[in-house]
């Protein structure tokens, strides 16, 4: 005998008073399930069966053009940085018209993608009913914007009064916001779930290293100090010569001692499976805050379909029953 099963999602879903991107009732309409969800970081309730077909049905209307979107925008970001990066460190010189056209308007081309950054940021916090939620999550982007701000500030200034320390100075902050842009790609790549468990496994592994390093610091630290006072500014001891040198020759001290490479591979095993006990659900969190954030950056993507699908089409939806079905979708 064959099962249905009948999803009501209509019943998870406030009915829509407003067009998409009209902001004119932000304050009065509810959050919905989802929202909250996802606020909470509730991994037990986005596994529930309904709340994965509310998912995929959002996804399957317009969260994967979205995340493709914003995937396709921020890659096009990241590209047009590095290679801005790349050319102003191939020579100290300011640009040269006309031999340089090329490079003043990858230039022009890379500030036009960052102010369009910056506005949908703005845009997507001020129209947001979510808006202490997503100036949380996007403390990482606005960090990377101020880097390149920074950057391209003292660039200009090195291309008004040409000075080799600002052009290293310039070279310097670009050299650090390229590694920080490329770990913001990760961001967008979340809410596919070929990626997603991967990522939350990441963002678990550097807390992991970060209480590492803070005992590790713990330990050198007063070390150094004792070498310093013993060994430091001896023309015997080259290599402790400066305080520099000092830690560095210090931290060789730490590499060269033999350790238990076995006994760190079983370590990295339990921390792996440890992590991946959640990853499924993980994933589903990754890519349901990623179907938020295209309803409140892209609100004209909804344009393209009922903005009442759910209500109208979803009230509710008949299906065979099928254990394996949201697992593998």
């Amino acid at each position: 005998m064959t099962r249905k099963q009948f999803f009501y999602l209509n019943l998870l879903e406030p009915p829509s008073r407003r067009d998409p991107g009209d902001s004119e009732n932000d304050v009065t309409e509810p959050r919905s399930p989802l929202e909250v969800i996802v606020h909470q970081g509730c991994l037990d309730l986005i596994m529930h069966p309904v709340i994965l077909k509310l998912i995929l049905t959002k996804w399957s209307l317009y969260g994967r053009s979205g995340a493709w979107l914003l995937l396709t925008l921020n890659f096009l970001f990241i590209v047009s940085w590095t290679t801005v990066a790349i050319s102003i460190s191939d020579t100290p010189k300011p640009y040269v018209l006309p031999q340089d056209w090329w490079r003043v308007l990858l230039l022009v081309v890379a500030l036009l993608l960052l102010g369009g950054e910056v506005l949908r940021e703005v845009n997507e916090i001020l129209s947001s009913r979510r808006k202490l939620l997503l100036w949380k999550r996007n403390i990482f982007d606005w960090l990377v914007y101020c880097l390149l701000a920074a950057a391209m500030g003292v660039h200009l200034a090195n291309i008004l009064h040409v000075s080799p320390a600002l052009h290293a100075t310039s070279l310097r902050l670009l050299a650090v916001t390229i590694v920080f842009l490329w770990l913001r790609l990760l961001k967008h790549v979340r809410a596919f779930r070929v990626m997603g468990p991967f990522i939350v496994m990441l963002g678990e592994v550097v807390g992991d290293v970060m209480r590492f390093l803070f005992l590790y610091v713990e330990i050198v630290i007063p070390y150094a100090c004792a070498f310093w006072i013993i060994f430091g500014g001896l023309d015997a001891v080259s290599s402790m010569r400066t305080f520099p040198t000092l830690l560095y020759s210090l931290y060789r001290m730490t590499l060269m001692d033999e350790y238990q490479f076995d006994a760190m591979g079983v370590m990295t095993t339990c921390l792996c499976a440890r992590v991946y006990d959640n990853a499924q659900a993980n994933a589903v969190m990754q890519q349901a805050a990623v179907i938020l954030q295209v309803e409140d950056a892209f609100p004209c993507l909804r344009h393209f379909h009922d903005n009442n699908h759910i209500h109208r089409y979803c009230a509710p939806i008949a299906e065979f029953y099928d254990h394996d079905h949201f697992t593998n979708s």
